[in-house]
């Protein structure tokens, strides 16, 4: 039992050392499901936007705080819960040790960093996930700079 609560210690302390998931870098909104009670919802102060049949709440979640939830350890939605990025899952199947873990993660976070930086100074101020910026950009068969995509191919292959 003693290692199962270590790996759960380890898992939640990979999450809260990243954040990237909440914070509007990886996603610009996160589904709300049939099981997140409306309740805890607007106890926790998170706004329901409705979009076609589907309810999201907006990313950066404001419940973010220097890379942690706040709620974390209260209620909080269920796919803040059951969201696994690929560094989690790697970790829980024993790919990667927790070092490794946190050394993807910092190095994932510097590429962020400087994606943003490269953006801003390109596109003006990144105001969607960083996906959300690519995908618009692909849509409208534009290349940014050749270091923008290998920053970006870098930050996708580590998350």
């Amino acid at each position: 039992m003693k290692n199962h609560d270590h790996e759960k210690d380890a898992a939640q302390s990979l999450c809260i050392s990243c954040g990237l998931c909440c914070d509007g870098t990886i996603f610009d909104r996160a589904p709300i499901t049939t099981e997140d009670d409306d309740v805890s919802l607007k106890i926790a102060g998170i706004t329901v936007v409705r979009l076609g049949d589907s309810r999201h709440f907006m990313l950066p979640c404001r419940h973010l705080r220097h890379r942690r939830c706040d709620i974390y350890h209260e209620w909080r939605p269920r796919i803040c819960s059951q969201f696994r990025c690929k560094v989690l899952n790697q970790y829980m199947r024993g790919e990667i040790s927790f070092e490794q873990g946190l050394e993807i993660i910092a190095k994932t976070l510097a590429h962020v960093a400087e994606l943003k930086s490269q953006i801003q100074s390109t596109d003006g101020s990144p105001k969607a996930s960083l996906t959300s910026i690519f995908e618009a950009w692909e849509k409208r068969q534009m290349t940014p700079d050749q270091s923008i995509n290998l920053n970006f191919a870098a930050f996708k292959y580590r998350i």
